[in-house]
This record gives C-alpha cells, structure tokens and sequence, in this order.
C-alpha cells in the first residue's frame, strides 16, 4: 500500500470516528430533549421555528457558539458527495439555525414547523415540474425538519459523505439524507470522491 493511499484510509477512520461521536452526541441531545418534556415523538420539537429548535436542544448539548439564523457557525462552501453538482453554503444561509459544539463539530437545523389537519409534520417540496398552466407542483412528506452536521467544523475537506452528513427528522425516527452517514455509522466505510478544488 501506498503513503498516499495509507494517508487517505487513516483519515477515513478519523472521520468514521467523528460522525459516530458527532451523530451520538446529537441524536442524544433530542431524545433527552423529547424525554424530559414529555414528548411522545420528535413532531412537537419542530413545532418551533429552527432558532427555537436549536435554543432547546442547547440545554442538552454543549455549544461554544450559536450563530442562530445568523452568518457563521459553518464552513464557507460544503463540497457536494461527488464530483459533480454544486458546493452549498450553509454559512450565509437564514433557512437553518447553526452552532459550533465544543468539540469543534457544527450542526444546522431546520424545522418545518407546519402540520397536517391530522397533525402530522408536514413539508411541502417544489417538484421541479409545473402543470399545464404552468404552476409549480409541490411533493408533500412528513417530515418534521433536517439535520445537517459537519463532524470536524472548519477542518476539511467539508464535504459531503466525508465529514458532512444530514438526516430527516420524522415523528419518530432519523432517516438518512444527504451524505450516506449511515454508512459510516453502521459500515464503517464513506461514501464519497475527494474533491480538491
């Protein structure tokens, strides 16, 4: 094996570690959060605006700064999975509510805050297509609100698949979203081509 190649799988390890710790860390934080307030699931949680979401789960995981809806509290520019699409910027946006976590990690959440007449979470998607009149056609799901979370903060390579990862928040489940983090959770492995730009 290569220096190079041995370089790049001891990073990958690095980096499984810290999604494990950084996905622990938050995952626990909400399920302290729905326990002590009595919750029977997460939809009530994200009832509240991102900036609320976040205040609350702050009694429950340390941070060092919360940036709120604010600029900062994250990278300038999360490379995508592959070589390919577009980089996001999490940093200047106002959509989700971001904090750097004392060990260096940053979270960014974003909650949907609506409900079904049934009470369900609900989120409305634009589809991409319009109909014969030209309107815009939405997708609807249940879910509650996103998580979004970069295991080492400012340290690269900031990168989908890597060390940025996201994950729906449903009634009464995390399911994966963007980055494969569950890949690295219960795989061991990451699922992603270093980008270098």
């Amino acid at each position: 094996m290569t220096m190079p190649a041995l370089v790049g799988k001891y990073r990958d390890q690095v980096l499984i570690t810290q999604s494990k710790k950084t996905f622990s860390t938050i995952s626990n934080a909400f399920n302290s959060l729905k326990a002590e307030s009595g919750y029977s699931d997460y939809s009530v949680i994200f009832e509240n605006s991102s900036e609320q979401v976040l205040n609350d789960l702050t009694k429950y995981i340390q941070v060092t700064q919360n940036c709120g809806t604010k600029n900062g509290c994250w990278a300038k520019g999360t490379k995508p999975q592959k070589n390919s699409g577009e980089s996001y910027n999490f940093y200047t946006s106002h959509a989700q509510a971001k904090a750097i976590l004392l060990d260096g990690a940053t979270i960014a959440i974003m909650s949907y805050n609506t409900r079904n007449v049934g009470g369900n979470c609900l989120s409305k998607f634009d589809s991409g297509t319009t109909d014969a009149d030209g309107n815009p056609i939405y997708n609807y799901s249940n879910q509650c609100g996103l998580i979004f979370f970069d295991t080492n903060g400012e340290k690269g390579p900031n990168q989908y698949g890597a060390d940025t990862f996201s994950f729906i928040v449903n009634p009464e489940k995390f399911v994966q979203f963007q980055g494969d983090f569950y890949d690295a959770i219960t795989g061991n492995t990451l699922n992603y081509e270093m980008i270098t730009k």
